[in-house]
């Protein structure tokens, strides 16, 4: 039993690390772009379009 405590320690604690170290690759774009590029993107989102239609035609200079 308390190997398995032990293990389930590790593993949990390895689960936080990877979760404070991994940003999905949408996040990391999102806090790359500015307020008025994003305004956009939830316009369009609103009205509907999906999230790849939406993206077409953004600043991609961030």
């Amino acid at each position: 039993m308390v190997a398995k405590s032990k293990i389930d320690t590790i593993e949990a604690r390895i689960d936080k690390l990877h979760a404070q170290r991994f940003v999905p690759p949408l996040m990391k774009w999102i806090e790359q772009q500015d307020i008025d590029t994003l305004e956009t993107l939830r316009e369009r989102l609103e009205a509907g379009q999906d999230i790849v239609t939406a993206m077409k035609g953004l600043p991609h200079d961030n």
